[in-house]
């Protein structure tokens, strides 16, 4: 298991498939040289770091309110093991350094 941050961006607003428009976010994880992202709508974002990531509600409401307001957040001390990230449906993406 990797210990790591997760660094939270908001995305352009899209339309999904009923015609309205959504935020959606970008959940990247990073472990020191490896990093995973993916993205969410803003329910099933929140819905990912308490149930999949096991984070808190008040940790997960920080981190949510800060990105509403800000456009990003950063929440430290994750774990999330290659093998997690990959059943999760993350994709490995660059690390820049």
């Amino acid at each position: 298991m990797s210990a790591g941050y997760a660094h939270l961006f908001a995305l352009p607003r899209t339309t999904n498939s009923e015609g309205l428009r959504v935020p959606l976010f970008q959940f990247t994880f990073n472990a020191g040289g490896t990093a995973y992202s993916k993205v969410f709508e803003e329910p099933h974002l929140r819905e990912f770091l308490i149930e999949d990531l096991g984070l808190r509600e008040d940790v997960s409401d920080t981190a949510m309110d800060q990105l509403r307001s800000l456009g990003n957040a950063t929440i430290a001390d994750v774990e999330l093991s290659e093998n997690d990230a990959a059943a999760m449906g993350m994709e490995e993406v660059g690390v820049d350094y």
